[in-house]
């Protein structure tokens, strides 16, 4: 199998509804070795599938915003933990599609730990029923997840966010995107027009 050109990855990307990014091995923003990468799928199984069709190796990747390049981070063997990627002050919840009512809500009392803080350092009852209604929100979001998805929430953030616990490319909580990606095999000869 010959090692697929630029124009071969770009018609890939059009065809399956990814991105075509540029990959660098530099890490001091002046790029190095650089090529192409495929990202934006839809879950990993839809990476799987286009990596064994044309022969496509996964990688991690992560890029700054700003940055026009993306680095190496990882073999990309696994879909990204979207837990791993938030900041400080974030709170998640999960369940268990077999789980009852009674059981989600037992749990997330448990989870919604700072309410005797709340109560000890309150000034108003505002500030406690705020607090308490807050949680209920959260709650009735956490009992309306499907799947692997998770609940989370801020510190000091009225709203709570539904995310799948599973992702193929997430923001964190600082500058940087991460993605699995699909890049070409190096170990793949180069066609004297691979630079097309």
């Amino acid at each position: 199998m010959k090692r697929l050109n630029v124009q071969e990855i770009t018609d890939i990307a059009s065809k399956e509804g990814l991105r075509v990014v540029w990959t660098t091995t530099g890490t001091n923003g002046y790029p190095k070795n650089e090529d192409v990468a495929l990202v934006g799928f839809t879950d990993y199984a839809h990476a799987e599938r286009v990596a064994k069709e044309y022969g496509l190796e996964f990688t991690g990747l992560r890029t700054r915003d700003g940055w026009g390049h993306w680095e190496f981070r990882g073999s990309g063997g696994k879909p990204l933990e979207t837990t791993d990627y938030l900041g400080d002050g974030a709170n998640w919840f999960s369940k268990r599609d077999d789980m009852t009512d009674a059981e989600i809500e037992k749990e997330f009392i448990g989870q919604w730990y700072v309410l005797n803080d709340v109560i000890e350092n309150a000034d108003t009852m505002d500030e406690i029923l705020n607090y308490t209604l807050d949680g209920i929100d959260v709650l009735a979001a956490v009992k309306a997840m499907k799947g692997t998805q998770i609940c989370v929430h801020y510190d000091g953030v009225e709203d709570c966010e539904v995310m799948d616990e599973y992702v193929m490319e997430i923001h964190d909580s600082d500058v940087h995107t991460h993605a699995i990606g699909l890049v070409r095999p190096v170990d793949v000869p180069v066609d004297d027009d691979d630079d097309e």
